[in-house]
């Protein structure tokens, strides 16, 4: 160290700072330098990714969001339909029959408690006893009224 700080070894001093220390150090700037800028390159990439990912993420949030009322409304609907449907059709051929006309025809699709009962109200409708019935309905033959013996009054038999 001492050798450094003779003036006479300043010439010596300078050429070791400014010929291959200064190369070496030259070097390992550069390659400093390098390395910063490939990471700085790289998270602005990442950064970037990031956004996309996060405006894709919500965008498909924003319609699932959308989207969910108006499945879970024509699921409803299309539930409802399924129930009332049938429904519809039962009361409508329960009230044919209950009319006395039994020249319609049902139709029984399916298993389940509504269809059940359609296949009694065909099974209902296809009976010679339910015939009668509603032969006996078209008619509307009254027969007399019979005394009732407890309170003096007629009663009207159907």
């Amino acid at each position: 160290m001492q050798a450094l700080g003779d003036p006479t070894k300043l010439a010596e001093a300078a050429a070791a700072m400014n010929g291959p220390s200064a190369k070496a150090y030259a070097d390992v700037d550069d390659a400093v330098q390098a390395w910063w800028n490939y990471n700085l390159e790289w998270s602005n990439g990442e950064a970037t990714s990031s956004k996309a990912t996060y405006t894709n993420a919500r965008l498909v949030l924003v319609a699932m969001v959308a989207a969910a009322p108006a499945l879970g409304g024509a699921a409803a609907w299309l539930i409802t339909r399924s129930i009332t449907g049938p429904i519809g059709r039962a009361v409508q051929v329960a009230t044919t029959v209950a009319a006395g006309d039994l020249s319609s025809r049902i139709v029984v699709r399916g298993k389940d408690e509504t269809a059940r009962r359609l296949q009694a109200l065909a099974t209902m409708n296809d009976s010679p006893r339910c015939q009668a019935c509603a032969a006996r309905r078209k008619t509307r033959v009254r027969r007399p009224a019979l005394p009732d013996s407890s309170q003096g009054r007629g009663t009207v038999n159907r």
